[in-house]
Formats: structure tokens, C-alpha cells, sequence
């Protein structure tokens, strides 16, 4: 469902520097009319910012700039696809998105919401550059725990198999696991990076100063609930919240039965953030 009037909007796709040499990432940017706020989205493993329309379009209807990007190895961006050999560009690939956010409109308040490993990707911009942005929304993201490390060469590929956990309505992960542009294999070192880089960010944790909102679905086959409840007192923000929700899986941003209620929690947090 489209909510927007693509009359009052306007749309820009480039490829932008990212923090490695030779890697351009793919970036998307929607612009309404009247905006009061920037919002930069990350999305998470094996999917793309194409993913996000609905509620790039939700934030649009609500006099919202939005700013999307494919993080590397994925999506339109650079790099070799499902890999990745450490996660400290993560931080830094966004913060370029922030920044190109930031100069085009430096009055306006700018907001951070990363999904999965997107939600990981702000978690560690957060703690990396402190007061850059006004507010951190994290949705299920991938924290402390992430499973075991997989055996073997670190550039075999596996098959992708987190569609299994994502959604509570089958038609949605049916749609998840038909997309070509998700990836449908990601290497072992990708894998084995994030379980590495995880134990990391969670000495980080204390570093996270800004306003944060922590969104979980009770009963996520990817990432426990349990880890928000182990992180979210570890932050060093003392503007901080933590909604979990009964019932919905990984993907609370595109469960039918609730999103739109989830899509308002979000704006309400965003509004009152954006004075």
C-alpha cells in the first residue's frame, strides 16, 4: 500500500564513496515537502533498502526525508556480494549516509533506524560518534548473541536460511525468500565476523549516549528477544526505551497485524524527540 503523493515528493538514486577504497554504495534518497525531520534507514543481512518502501513511504506521508542505502556486498552496492571481512566500516558506511543527510539539510533534525544487522550497524555508529544524530531506533537487532561460529574455509559460501525465522505470516517470508535481490548464500567469514565483532560492541554498549528507542518481537527466530533484554540496561543513555511485542517474529517492521501501530510508536518517538 502506497501512501504517498509522488507529486509531493521527490526521488534521487546515486552511487556515493564508501569508507573503503574502490567500494561505492548504492543510496536512495526521498524528499517531501515541508519536512521537519531526516530519517537515514539500514537494513539488515542478505536483504536491501528496496525492502523499506512502506515504511519509507509511511515517514514520507509524515513530512519526513528519507535516506536509504544498501550496506556492502549487497543490494545495487559494491563489494563482493555476502561478505564481509570486518564490521568497523559498518559505522562509517553510515555515517556517510547521515552526513549527506545532515548537509542537505542541517536544521532539521536527523534520526538513525537500523533493522537486524542494520540495528547492529547503529548500535556501533552510536557508540562510535556520539551526538551526531538525535535518536538511535534499533529494531531486533543483532547484539550479543548470534549463534556458533561455523566451521571450515572463510570463503565458502552457505545458503541463506534466516527466511525460516523472519516473519509470522507466510506470505511475507514467501515474498522474502522470492526476492532476487535478497542474497541467497553469504560466506562463513561473514558469519564468523558478526558472531566476532558482536562480543565487541557489547564493551561498547556503555559508549551509547543518545537517544535510543530498542524495538523486539517476542518471539524472533534470529535474534532472541533476550539479547535486548541483556543490552538495553548497558547503555549509557538515560533516554531510553524498550517495546517488545507478543507474538511477532523478526521482521516487527513488516508483520501485517501490527506494523502500522509499530510505524506510529516510531513517529510518536520521533516527534517528541524532534523538539
Amino acid at each position: 500500500m502506497d501512501f504517498v503523493d509522488r507529486n509531493l515528493s521527490r526521488h534521487f538514486e546515486e552511487m556515493v564513496k564508501s569508507s573503503t577504497k574502490g567500494i561505492n554504495l548504492y543510496q536512495h534518497t526521498d524528499l517531501t515537502d515541508f519536512p521537519y525531520a531526516n530519517i537515514v534507514i539500514a537494513h539488515g543481512l542478505a536483504e536491501h533498502s528496496g525492502r523499506y518502501e512502506t515504511l519509507a513511504n509511511f515517514f514520507l506521508t509524515h513530512h519526513m526525508n528519507v535516506f536509504r542505502y544498501d550496506q556492502r556486498g549487497h543490494g545495487k552496492s559494491e563489494g563482493k556480494r555476502g561478505d564481509l571481512t570486518s564490521t568497523e566500516e559498518l559505522p562509517d558506511d553510515c555515517k556517510i549516509i547521515v552526513d549527506i543527510a545532515k548537509e542537505q539539510f542541517p536544521d532539521l533534525p536527523t534520526f538513525l533506524l537500523g533493522h537486524s544487522m542494520g540495528g547492529y550497524t547503529v548500535l556501533k555508529f552510536a557508540a562510535k560518534y556520539p551526538g551526531v544524530v538525535d535518536g538511535i531506533i534499533a529494531t531486533d537487532p543483532l547484539s550479543i548473541e548470534f549463534g556458533e561460529k561455523l566451521p571450515g574455509d572463510p570463503d565458502t559460501y552457505v545458503k541463506n536460511q534466516l527466511g525460516d525465522g523472519v516473519n509470522s505470516d507466510p506470505t511475507v517470508t514467501k515474498k522474502y525468500n522470492e526476492d532476487p535481490r535478497n542474497l541467497k548464500e553469504y560466506t562463513v567469514r561473514l558469519m564468523n565476523t558478526l558472531i566476532d565483532s558482536s562480543k565487541q560492541l557489547k564493551s561498547d554498549l556503555g559508549k551509547i549516549t543518545d537517544p535510543i528507542l530498542l524495538l523486539h518481537g517476542l518471539n524472533d527466530g534470529i535474534i532472541p528477544m533476550t539479547d535486548s533484554l541483556s543490552i538495553y540496561p548497558q547503555f549509557g543513555s538515560t533516554d531510553k526505551e524498550l517495546h517488545v511485542y507478543p507474538h511477532l517474529m523478526h521482521e516487527i517492521l513488516n508483520e501485517p497485524s501490527r506494523k502500522w501501530e509499530i510505524y506510529e510508536e516510531i513517529l510518536y518517538w520521533i516527534k517528541k524527540h524532534s523538539n
